[in-house]
């Protein structure tokens, strides 16, 4: 057995997996000939044939199906040693990895955190929400600021924040001289969905309410484009009050109103959620507690906006 090296245990979890010896090797970027006598060098090691020939396939045989199970426990155990060495390391440093699926929403926070605290080291991750469920259960992500819970037993969320929703329409929309609207009175209008604030499916539960299917124009995750979508009056989208004011600031000579909502819907959350089992080292509580302070400070800021007149 001491031939054997983790390439060759690699290369077998390809071929098993694709069934073609062609495709496994341009998926593994070696020639199908050295891939070939890598098989062939380790079925000699074993002592058996692993893979059968069908109509132009290789398929395990009981022998291969029974390696698999075992090269299948030796990854798992080696990915579980390196991931377990990498907490280690991280709980003993300064640093931190950290994810955000609300589009543009850690910029200005981190850039508040580096100067309070120049000492902590982040690794800042752009991930789909399926991604930092995947990468916290593998114990590859520290921390994600989210706008919604995962509803997995091996997660857990601290909730830092709510805010209310309002609604965005251009300032020549029929709808906007309102300052307040019913979710029933959208019933014929387009939307556009930052699935980034409210996702679709969130979006089509609060709309189900008042009886009707949303007609969503647009779907997108990046605020800026939604804000764009609004400046040509393409539709009208959900977003917290603290992202228009975000945006407002940004753009003050914007044609984009907001409305507020009359029904009682749930609010846009603030949400860190992490692996239950993940130990929180300095720079992880330093985090959390600046949001939950940043969080604090800038919904004082915008109680100076709610009651402002808006000019159409």
């Amino acid at each position: 057995m001491n031939q054997m090296d983790l390439n060759q245990l690699k290369y077998f979890r390809e071929v098993a997996k694709t069934g073609n010896m062609s495709k496994a090797a341009q998926d593994l970027y070696i020639t199908q000939p050295n891939l070939s006598r890598s098989i062939a060098r380790l079925e000699k090691e074993i002592g058996a044939c692993l893979f059968d020939h069908r109509k132009g396939k290789i398929v395990l045989n009981e022998y291969g199906r029974a390696f698999l199970s075992s090269v299948e426990l030796i990854f798992s155990e080696l990915n579980f040693g390196v991931q377990t060495v990498r907490r280690l390391y991280e709980t003993s440093q300064n640093n931190l990895s950290l994810a955000c699926t609300i589009d543009g929403f850690l910029c200005d926070v981190l850039k508040d955190f580096f100067l309070s605290n120049p000492t902590i080291g982040i690794k800042q991750l752009n991930l789909t929400p399926d991604e930092v469920m995947g990468r916290l259960l593998d114990h590859t992500l520290s921390l994600a600021v989210t706008s919604y819970e995962i509803q997995h037993e091996q997660i857990a969320t601290q909730l830092l924040g709510q805010e209310e929703y309002v609604l965005l329409m251009h300032q020549s929309h029929p709808l906007a001289r309102n300052t307040e609207l019913s979710i029933s009175q959208l019933a014929n209008q387009k939307f556009i969905c930052d699935a980034s604030r409210l996702d679709l499916q969130n979006l089509i539960k609060i709309c189900a309410k008042a009886d009707f299917y949303p007609n969503v124009a647009y779907e997108v995750q990046n605020s800026g484009l939604t804000y764009q979508l609004l400046e040509e009056n393409a539709g009208i989208a959900f977003t917290p009050f603290p992202q228009y004011v975000v945006m407002r600031k940004l753009c003050s000579n914007s044609a984009v109103r907001y409305v507020k909502i009359k029904d009682d819907i749930p609010k846009a959350i603030i949400a860190v959620v992490h692996h239950k089992n993940y130990v929180f080292n300095s720079a992880g509580i330093e985090f959390v507690e600046f949001l939950r302070y940043w969080l604090q400070r800038e919904n004082n800021v915008l109680n100076e906006f709610r009651d402002m007149p808006q000019t159409i």
